[in-house]
């Protein structure tokens, strides 16, 4: 879903892009736990959707989420930065 996701959105076939998107975290979030590296990278895809069709308000709790998981995992101080520029890319 992820990977067909990616494609459609560099095709500019953004419509398409959201339910695949969010149909692969729920997978993923169901097979690998809500903590899983795996889960931040489909936070992560859909944030930067969500932001690059001017949804900042619905993006940035996603990319929030996405970083808590990424620290826990890594160790590492991840942060946002004030102006919500998502610090992570499509993966």
């Amino acid at each position: 879903m992820n990977e067909l996701a990616l494609w459609l959105n560099n095709r500019a076939e953004h419509g398409e892009v959201e339910p695949l998107y969010r149909r692969a975290l729920a997978i993923d979030e169901k097979s690998f736990g809500p903590d899983h590296p795996t889960v931040a990278i489909r936070f992560n895809n859909l944030a930067w959707l969500l932001r690059d069709s001017n949804r900042l308000v619905e993006a940035e709790p996603l990319m929030r989420r996405a970083l808590r998981i990424v620290r826990r995992a890594t160790g590492q101080t991840i942060r946002m930065s004030p102006s919500t520029s998502i610090t992570l890319r499509h993966c």
